[in-house]
Order: structure tokens, then sequence, then C-alpha cells
């Protein structure tokens, strides 16, 4: 399995968004059950990215995610639609969608693009991610 893995200045920002986002909705809904789900990287079969734009989060049924675009080398006005998971809601009485994402709006940082960005191979062993044959991708802007 393939990953694209942001630089730690977008992690960070994409944990704090992460982190506001699960205490909003905790502060309107004391009994929800909200996971976080690390990591937060793209996972996709991509060897050679040459743009990355992260937008505004989105849900999907229980799940919530950053809608991810990608261009490939060698394809050209190709654009690959990923998403990096960042949380989960597993008991809740209301319906996600009526926790309107757009209330966190006045974090100014979507879209966003990245300037560079990490490829790897990825496992998953023993409650591990193993990381190896990464390499650093500079991204036109």
């Amino acid at each position: 399995m393939r990953a694209i893995i942001p630089q730690k200045d977008t992690l960070l920002a994409l944990c704090r968004f992460q982190s506001a986002f699960i205490k909003k909705i905790l502060l309107k809904e004391n009994d929800a059950v909200i996971i976080p789900l690390k990591p937060l990287w793209i996972f996709a079969e991509v060897k050679t990215p040459v743009s990355l734009t992260i937008n505004f989060p989105a849900t999907d049924g229980n799940f919530f995610f950053f809608p991810v675009q990608i261009e490939q080398a060698g394809e050209k006005d190709s654009i690959h639609n990923y998403r990096i998971d960042f949380a989960k809601i597993c008991t809740l009485k209301t319906a996600p969608e009526s926790f309107l994402i757009s209330d966190l709006e006045q974090i100014c940082m979507f879209p966003r693009k990245e300037k560079s960005a990490r490829t790897a191979a990825v496992t998953f062993e023993n409650n591990c991610w193993s990381v190896f044959d990464d390499r650093w991708n500079k991204f036109r802007r």
C-alpha cells in the first residue's frame, strides 16, 4: 500500500482542526462517541504527484473527511479525488448532517495547496504503521 504523507506543519494544522471539530460536537452532544482517526495520510497508489490540494471537510455517513485533489505526473489535466478520514461517529442520537462543518469556517486554512509531501510504501502490523521507501516531492503552485 502507498501513502502520501503531508509535511509536519500541515499534519499539525489538520490535527488542530480535528481536535476543534470533535470538541465542538461533544459540546453539542454529550452522549456522542466520536473516534479521531489516525494517521492523517492519503492512501493512494500515486507514484509521482505534481500538485496536492486539501479542501474543506465533508461528511459521508458516519465519517468526516478532508477531500483531497491530486494531479499525477504524466497525466495532463487529470485530477484524482481522494480523502483523509479524520473522525468517525459511533453512537449518536441525531444525524451527523446536523453538525454543520461550516461552524468551523473561522479556521481559514482551506483549500490548502501543499508545497511538498512524502510518498512512501506503508504497512500496518501489530497496531503500528511502518513507512519505508519514502521520497519527498515538491509540488508546483
